[in-house]
Formats: C-alpha cells, sequence, structure tokens
C-alpha cells in the first residue's frame, strides 16, 4: 500500500498515475485541496485508490491511516518543513517512507535516523525525484563505472518550448521552490572537499541541440547529500535557462519584496497551449582530457495533462517507491544515490516511453 502526501499537487498526480499504471497497487490520496477534475475520474472508476481530507495540513490526516498494515510506503510530496516530523511518524509506525526533498538540511538530519530505521525494519529514501534525485543517482553511477572519471557537471532545467520574454519561462513548479533555488548556495566536490558557490553566481553558455545557446547557473540543493559521502569526484549542478533569464531575474524579480509573489504574478503557468519540457545532461570529464555528455529529455504529457517537470520528478519518484515495493532498496535511510541508477532509468522507460527519452548531443 501507498500513502501520497499532498497527492492533489502536480507531482503527487503524476506519482499516482505512474503507480496505476506500475501495478494496480493500493494507494489512498492525502491532501487538503478539493479533489481536482484530473483525479475525479481516477477515484471514482478504481477501487485501488481512496482519499484522506487532511484540514488544516495533510499531516493531521495520519492518524487516521491503517496503522496495522506493515510496511506501507508514505511518499511524501509536502514542503520539506514537514518531512522530518513525517519521517519519525513512520519510524514510530514501521512504515517506510520517501520524498522529493528541497532541502539538503533537512536530509541530513533524516540520515540520522538511520539506525532506527533499520531496527524498525523501515526504507527511508530521501530527495527523490528530478534533482538532486536522479541527478545523484546518475553521478554515482558514473563516479563508479567510467574509467578515469575526473569531474562530472550536471546541467537540468524545464524550459518552454515557446519561450516569451522578458523570462522565457513557463511555470511548472511553485514559485517559492523556484527562489529557493536561486538563493543560497549551491554545494560541489572540488578536490575531494566540499565548496560552497552563491547561487546564480557563476553563469556560462551551454550548447543543446534543437534548443541552441543556453545558459547554466549553479543552483542550491541540485547536489544533495551525495556530495558529501558519496562522490569523490569534482561534481557541480547548474540550472539550464534560455539566454537573458538570469540577468532579468536577479535585476527585477530577485530585488522585489516578496520575490515569489513577484514571479508568480509575472509567468504563466505551464498548459498544452503552453508546455515545457525537461533538459538533463551528464558531463562526463576524463584524466585524458576527453569529455563526454549523455542526455535524456522529458515532455509534456497531453493525455493527462501532466508538465514535463512534474512528469519527470513525479515518474523518478513512482520509479523508487516500486523499488521499495520490490525488496530493491535495504532497510535504513538512503538517498537516491546509493540506489541503482539503471534500475530507475529502466522503470521510467518501462512506463514513460515516448514522454522520455535520450537527447542527442
Amino acid at each position: 500500500m501507498f500513502v501520497i502526501l499532498g497527492g492533489f499537487g502536480q507531482q503527487g498526480i503524476a506519482i499516482t498515475r505512474f503507480l496505476l499504471e506500475a501495478s494496480p497497487y493500493d494507494i489512498i490520496t492525502i491532501d487538503t485541496a478539493d479533489v481536482p477534475r484530473s483525479m475525479r475520474d481516477l477515484l471514482a472508476n478504481n477501487k485501488n485508490i481512496s482519499f484522506r481530507a487532511g484540514r488544516p495540513n495533510p499531516t493531521t490526516a495520519l492518524d487516521k491511516l491503517p496503522i496495522g498494515v506493515d510496511h506501507a510506503t508514505l511518499i511524501s510530496c509536502l514542503p520539506p518543513a514537514f518531512n522530518l516530523d513525517v519521517t519519525r511518524w513512520c519510524l514510530d509506525h514501521g512504515w517506510n517512507y520517501m520524498d522529493l526533498g528541497e532541502s539538503t538540511l533537512v536530509a541530513r538530519k533524516q540520515r540520522k535516523l538511520k539506525v532506527e530505521a533499520k531496527l524498525k525494519g523501515s526504507k527511508v529514501v530521501t530527495q527523490c525525484g528530478l534533482a538532486p534525485g536522479i541527478v545523484s543517482a546518475g553521478a554515482m553511477h558514473y563516479q563508479t563505472f567510467a574509467n578515469d572519471l575526473k569531474s562530472i557537471n550536471v546541467y537540468c532545467g524545464g524550459i518552454p518550448i515557446w519561450p516569451k520574454p522578458p523570462l522565457h519561462y513557463v511555470r511548472s513548479f511553485h514559485s517559492g521552490g523556484v527562489i529557493g533555488e536561486c538563493t543560497g548556495l549551491a554545494e560541489e566536490v572540488r578536490d575531494g572537499k566540499v565548496v560552497y558557490v552563491p547561487a546564480l553566481s557563476q553563469i556560462k553558455q551551454v550548447f543543446v541541440p534543437g534548443f541552441g545557446i543556453l545558459e547554466a547557473a549553479p543552483t542550491s540543493g541540485g547536489t544533495g547529500t551525495a556530495v558529501y559521502k558519496a562522490i569523490k569526484v569534482d561534481f557541480s549542478y547548474n540550472t539550464l535557462r534560455y539566454p537573458g533569464h538570469w540577468k532579468y531575474l536577479i535585476k527585477h524579480i530577485l530585488t522585489q519584496p516578496d520575490p515569489a509573489y513577484a514571479l508568480e504574478m509575472i509567468t504563466d503557468k505551464v498548459s498544452s497551449e503552453n508546455y515545457d519540457v525537461i533538459i538533463l545532461i551528464f558531463e562526463l570529464e576524463y584524466g585524458s582530457g576527453d569529455v563526454e555528455r549523455v542526455g535524456y529529455r522529458w515532455d509534456y504529457n497531453w493525455k493527462h495533462d501532466i508538465s514535463a517537470m512534474s512528469r519527470a520528478t513525479g515518474y523518478i519518484a513512482g520509479a523508487v517507491a516500486t523499488m521499495i515495493y520490490d525488496e530493491l532498496v535495504d532497510t535504513g535511510v538512503a538517498g537516491m544515490e546509493e540506489l541503482d541508477f539503471n534500475e530507475v532509468i529502466t522503470r521510467v522507460k518501462n512506463i514513460d516511453n515516448g514522454s522520455f527519452t535520450h537527447l542527442a548531443l
């Protein structure tokens, strides 16, 4: 059984879609919002799904859950501030837990629960999704299997197919999270040590076939917990945007009293008329000086009206959830850098074939 907290957000809906297509798992969706139109048919016509209201916040519905069920898996789509308490709740009841984790600080606190999780027989996976999720898993994979590897530079971004000035951006993620990534410090590995780089402090150009020259900037949270233990080669994460986006954001949005509100007001939400694409590139530099680039792409889903961003995040998280169910994750607390990258990618492809493809570089 899976319980999805915040299940009526875009990521929660995408996770539900993935799990339904992967197998008829029993799913309980908890949210404070009314049932969105896109979910009404699923709830009405699928006996494996049920909805429970959680007011004033989704965690208040936890006490109504069937806690007698052994090792159910709870998937948190809530803001990071909730995740540590929800993790502890799951361990108290012998449940498995996973989240989309935007906060590396919270994830490091969750790591300290590793002994308790093992004693309870629970499996906890933090920071699932696109970044740092599959980014961390991919970095660990290439570090392990690529000989003579010197550095891994990751470039990733959700951008509109039809960019409109001045931001050339479409809103596919909650604005508060976007602003959070554009402030604070990015964590990187250089010469075997963790270093901190101010977000948006270094902007460079990256050529992507089909999109031309894009601009990449370091943003906070993209490398996750992988920098602290797992990744030993140089490792950085940069967010991709169209040229001019970063300059306008720095000058006209981040200077506002409430940058998240300002961003929300001047951007259009992703839709079938204004759809997005996700680009993910691993740039591998070898000791010989050779450079290899491996790319992936997610596209908008017209059938279910799911953005490429939600599809990438939700379907990766859904793949991890099925790996927990299939006993492919050890007890304890892990980041996605400790999971099998190829297994995650294979499971996403099996469900998302066509919308998730390799990007020719």
